[in-house]
Order: C-alpha cells, then sequence, then structure tokens
C-alpha cells in the first residue's frame, strides 16, 4: 500500500469498519485525514466508526466537520441527526433530518428517521410516511407505521391492511403481527386477533401488549382461564402497568 496514498486507507478503513473494528478503522481514516484533511467523506467515515465505537462525542465532532466541508452532503446530515437524537436533542435531530432531505427528496432513509421523530414527538400528521412508500413500496417499517397511524385515527380495517402488507413482505414481523392483531380486535374479529396475536407471542415472547391484547380477545371466547393467565404474564412483562 502506497503510504502517501489517502485513498487506499480509505479503503482500509472502509474494510475494517465493515467487519466491525471501529479502532483500526478509525486509525486508517485518521491517516488518510492527515494527508486530505479537506475529504468531506473521510471526516463522514471517521464519525461512522467512532459511533460504532461509543464515542458520541468524536463521532459528532467529525459529522459537523463534514458538514462544514460539504454542507450539501446529505448523509451527513443524516449521521448528525443520528448522534444528536441519542444524545436525547430530538428537535435539532429533526432538522437534520430535514436537511437531508431537502439535499436529497428521496432519501427514505432520512424520512423514515424523521416520520419516527414527528411520532416520537405526538405529531402525527407531520410523520411523512406515504412518501416512503411512493418511493419504496416494500418499505416495511414505512407501511408498518401507517398501519399505526390509521389506527390510532379509528381505521381499524385500514391499519389492518397496512399490516397486512408488511406481513406479506416480512412473515416474521412480530410488530406488524401485533398491529394487526390489534386491528382485528378492535373490529371484532376475535378469532383472527388471537391468530395474529398467537404468532407476535411466537416470534417475541417478551410482548407484553401482544399479550395484553389478547387477553382482551378472550372473553369473547369464553375463556376466561387464558384472559387471565395472558393479562398476568403482560403485567409481569411490563409492571408499569400496575
Amino acid at each position: 500500500m502506497n503510504p502517501n496514498d489517502a485513498t487506499s486507507y480509505v479503503n482500509r478503513g472502509e474494510i475494517h469498519l465493515h467487519r466491525r473494528d471501529p479502532d483500526r478503522a478509525i486509525g486508517d481514516f485518521s491517516k488518510a485525514i492527515e494527508l486530505s484533511p479537506l475529504d468531506a467523506a473521510t471526516w463522514r467515515d471517521r464519525g461512522l466508526a467512532y459511533r460504532a465505537r461509543g464515542d458520541k462525542v468524536r463521532a459528532q465532532a467529525d459529522a459537523e466537520q463534514s458538514i462544514r466541508l460539504d454542507p450539501k452532503m446529505a448523509a451527513a446530515h443524516r449521521d448528525l441527526a443520528v448522534i444528536l437524537q441519542a444524545t436525547g436533542d430530538t428537535e435539532s435531530a429533526t432538522a437534520e433530518l430535514s436537511k437531508a432531505i431537502q439535499l436529497q427528496p428521496g432519501d427514505a432513509k432520512a424520512l423514515v428517521a424523521r416520520g419516527d421523530r414527528y411520532l416520537a414527538s405526538g405529531n402525527h400528521d407531520q410523520a411523512d410516511f406515504e412518501q416512503v412508500v411512493q418511493l419504496k413500496p416494500n418499505a416495511t417499517e414505512a407501511l408498518r407505521h401507517i398501519g399505526f397511524l390509521k389506527q390510532t385515527k379509528g381505521d381499524s380495517r385500514g391499519a389492518a391492511a397496512e399490516y397486512g402488507r408488511v406481513i406479506a413482505l416480512a412473515p416474521k414481523d412480530a410488530e406488524a403481527r401485533r398491529g394487526r392483531g390489534y386491528a382485528e380486535l378492535s373490529q371484532g374479529h376475535f378469532d383472527a386477533a388471537i391468530s395474529d396475536l398467537t404468532e407476535a407471542i411466537t416470534l417475541n415472547p417478551k410482548d407484553a401488549m401482544a399479550y395484553r391484547f389478547r387477553s382482551l380477545a378472550y372473553p369473547a371466547k369464553h375463556d376466561a382461564q387464558r384472559a387471565a393467565s395472558d393479562d398476568q404474564t403482560s403485567l409481569s412483562l411490563d409492571p408499569k402497568r400496575r
């Protein structure tokens, strides 16, 4: 390897990062930065390596330096948003995601991440998951969120349909199974609800809400014993419900 070639260090650093060896990746990216300090992409790469190592402070500093060198790098804004969110600064994270989307309107990852931030803050109407699905019709995370939003608006039938799309694409998606189970429960389709919720529990035995929802379906089948058992399991998994 040419010791004066920054690209060689970058390429090797990316290999180390792919192999989950952030320390070696940081070493190579740092050497590349010494040789080519104005390369915004390398600063971004090192920031990703720092983030992989759990060093949020250095990861944020490198992401910010990358943006200073290339303000139009959408991926760097998205990276910075991840770090800001991890530090609890949701407002700034959302702003960075909006910048990323403005620079690259087809950035589905940024759209989903911003939608997550809006959901977390209660701004459901601003969560633009429909746009994600227009870009990527098989985006299961976005479809799942659309199902959730329809359920919150009382459209249980529409929610079940959205969750069904997720399940068709990813049959082992436990959250989608639980979501459709609740949507079916809300419509009084108790057998379908129990079936989906049972599958959700099989996929994720620690899903307290799936047990809770199934406990609400069993009484309609005159099975008080199973209802009580599921409610108790839900409480043991999530004591905050007490």
